[in-house]
């Protein structure tokens, strides 16, 4: 009889197996997202995976392999109201993401145990311990969109945070018509006083944005190759650096220091590889129609 019975099962068993795959199947999909961190985002300090799904139990986040964490789930998102008809459907879970360790990673987001949304975010930061009692401030200039401002260090966050909001006494235009052109002056060093340094400036685009190229370098007086075959783009104001390759391949590192009336700038050079390594210099450019 027992033989009997288990023969049948196994004849029904296709069947039952059909049958759960169908109504796995017809199941409707709930709307969710993640939305933070973003997909391919940068993290660091104390951050929020956050986001929305329009009918759940229980919300959990799972970074790479590590345990299930669950997020607050049920807050007002009135946005939702269109997709759920309903409201309450925000969730978030506060996390130190220092603690995954710099690199790569992967979050998913399961609503009731069925992931409905993922992201991969890369983790860096200043020290993978909580920092303390640091007094940090760095100001930055916004010329797309005319401001000028102080990141200062938030303790809580682990990070930076906007503060001292400022009108620039200039606009994106200015600066354009100002940096754009061509440079030429003298730079000073103990290997060779008295030489000659010169560029042109142009504005490119590039992905999110538009930069400043620097082209036809010539830095006479080193020894080495004077002219430049290709530099990056310099693609922020506050820190105003181009890496240069000379003709002879020699690598160099050019960091330019603009004074307030954009009519000269300065700065220092140094030669990373080459005949020339170490040698370095500073220098003072003005455009000569000016």
């Amino acid at each position: 009889m027992k033989s009997m019975i288990f023969f049948k099962t196994l004849l029904l068993a296709p069947a039952l197996l059909l049958n759960a795959q169908v109504s796995a199947e017809s199941l409707p999909i709930i709307p969710g997202v993640l939305e933070n961190p973003a997909d391919n985002s940068m993290q660091s300090g104390v951050g929020l995976f956050s986001g929305w799904h329009c009918d759940a139990d229980k919300i959990e986040i799972i970074v790479d392999d590590r345990p299930a964490k669950t997020a607050a789930y049920g807050t007002p998102r009135k946005d939702t109201q269109a997709k759920c008809g309903d409201t309450d459907n925000g969730f978030g879970l506060l996390f130190m993401f220092n603690l995954y360790g710099i690199g790569p990673h992967k979050v998913r987001a399961l609503a009731d145990g069925i992931e409905f949304d993922s992201a991969e975010f890369t983790v860096d930061y200043l020290d993978s311990a909580y920092i303390r009692d640091l007094a940090s401030y760095v100001p930055i200039t916004v010329p797309a969109m005319g401001k000028e401002a102080v990141l200062v260090w938030q303790e809580s966050m682990q990070g930076y945070v906007i503060s001292d909001v400022q009108d620039l006494d200039f606009s994106m235009e200015d600066a354009v018509k100002a940096a754009t052109g061509d440079w030429a002056g003298t730079w000073q060093s103990a290997w060779a006083p008295d030489s000659t340094l010169a560029m042109s400036i142009e504005v490119v685009e590039i992905p999110g944005g538009m930069a400043f190229q620097p082209t036809s370098i010539t830095i006479n007086g080193t020894g080495c190759a004077a002219q430049a075959k290709q530099a990056t783009p310099i693609t922020s104001f506050d820190a105003m650096v181009t890496e240069v390759v000379m003709n002879d391949n020699s690598e160099v590192e050019i960091q330019i220091l603009p004074v307030e009336s954009m009519t000269a700038a300065a700065g220092i050079f140094v030669f990373d590889s080459g005949p020339c390594a170490g040698l370095d210099g500073a220098f003072s450019i003005f455009k000569p129609d000016q």
